[in-house]
Order: C-alpha cells, then sequence, then structure tokens
C-alpha cells in the first residue's frame, strides 16, 4: 500500500504497508533412506553457506531515505512523534506474512519397513504490528501430525501391516519479539493513521492500540 499523505510534493509515494499470502496445495513424496540422507545433507550444505560469514555478498551501502522519502542525513522536517534523525521507512512499515499448506506426507521405504509421516493443515503467520509491547510475532498452527510405520507380510509382499503409530495434534507456537523501545511503537502508529487516512479505504490501525 502507497501514500503520499505528508511528503514534499517532489518526493515519490512511501510504501507504508504490505501483505504476502501464499496459498499452497499438498506436498507428498517418497524416498529411500539413502536418498533422505542425502537431502538431509543438502540441507545442512546450503544452511552452512547461507549463514557463513565468508560468503557474504558485500554490496555497496544504499542510501537511506527516511519517512518523508528524503535522503535520512538531509532530511529538515521535524514531526514530535519521530526524533531526530527520522526514521526509515523500513523501521515503520506494516509488514504480514501468511502461509497456508493444506499438507504433507513423506514416505521412507526400505525393504520389508516403511515410515509414513503425515502433517495437515500446516498455518504460518508473522505480523511486525502484534501489540504494542511486541515488535515482531510469529504463529505456527499445524492441526493434526501422525506417524505410521509400516511392515511388509512375508508371505503376501503386497500387504502392509501397521506396527505402530504416534498421532497428535493441533499443535500452536508462538514467538515474539518484545519492543525495547516504546517510542518507536508511538511512532509507527502515528506513521500508519498519517498515511492511511483517505477515503474509500478501509480501516487499518493493525493492532497498536495504546
Amino acid at each position: 500500500m502507497f501514500s503520499g499523505n505528508g511528503l514534499p510534493p517532489e518526493t515519490i509515494t512511501v510504501e507504508y504497508a504490505w501483505l504476502v499470502d501464499l496459498q499452497l496445495g499438498s506436498l507428498c513424496g517418497k524416498l529411500s533412506p539413502s536418498q533422505a540422507l542425502c537431502l538431509v545433507e543438502a540441507i545442512q550444505l546450503f544452511l552452512h553457506l547461507a549463514m557463513d560469514d565468508m560468503d557474504d555478498l558485500k554490496p555497496i551501502e544504499p542510501i537511506k531515505f527516511c519517512v518523508h522519502m528524503i535522503p535520512q542525513k538531509m532530511c529538515t522536517m521535524k514531526e514530535a512523534h519521530y526524533g531526530t534523525p527520522c526514521p526509515e521507512e523500513g523501521d515503520l512499515k506494516y509488514r504480514m506474512t501468511r502461509l497456508h499448506l493444506s499438507g504433507v506426507q513423506l514416505q521412507i521405504v526400505e525393504t520389508d519397513c516403511a515410515l509414513d509421516l503425515k502433517v495437515e493443515s500446516i498455518r504460518l503467520a508473522s505480523c511486525n504490528a502484534h501489540s504494542h509491547r511486541v515488535k515482531d510475532g510469529l504463529t505456527l498452527t499445524v492441526q493434526d501430525i501422525s506417524v505410521h510405520q509400516y511392515v511388509c507380510n512375508s508371505n503376501n509382499g503386497m500387504i502392509w501391516l501397521d506396527a505402530g503409530s504416534v498421532i497428535f495434534g493441533p499443535l500452536n507456537v508462538d514467538l515474539v519479539q518484545f519492543i525495547q523501545e516504546k517510542r518507536l511503537t508511538k511512532a509507527k502508529k502515528h506513521f500508519l493513521k498519517k498515511q492511511h487516512q483517505r477515503p474509500n479505504v478501509c480501516g487499518f490501525s493493525g493492532t497498536l492500540r495504546s
């Protein structure tokens, strides 16, 4: 969402909020133990390279624009809620990300035995205006999780017997990062309300209630 409220005429509009909503179907797969091991090793290598400081690319430091879309060091506009220097657009912008995965079914099959993992309805949501005390919030909800172990009937290779199972759910996880500066909450609330004061726009102020 973009707005030009309170900005100098020569500046571009400011992006004050965005929402990403991903809805996916079911993910199914069948692996052998050796294939599962190769997959785990590939993920471990990827995470190592992604988190290794030696492999970081060093981009040129970009110009930082404040909420008035003016280079932060050059901004002379004064507002009571912002302080000096003005905060960046990214510090006050409302962000929300939602992901819904209908289900995951993964089977690890070996000779005469198999492990079946089934997860139903995975929902993940993150928001940076969780409440006036929380800076960032992450919520994970899983409806059902089931793990079954099957063994093959030696007399008939087409018949699989359920040897054991574990079923639990729903699973709810909430992670939050508390706000260190109360001033940031007031500045964000002022910024969002100011930019959203337009006709024919649905109400929006997040959950930043004092």
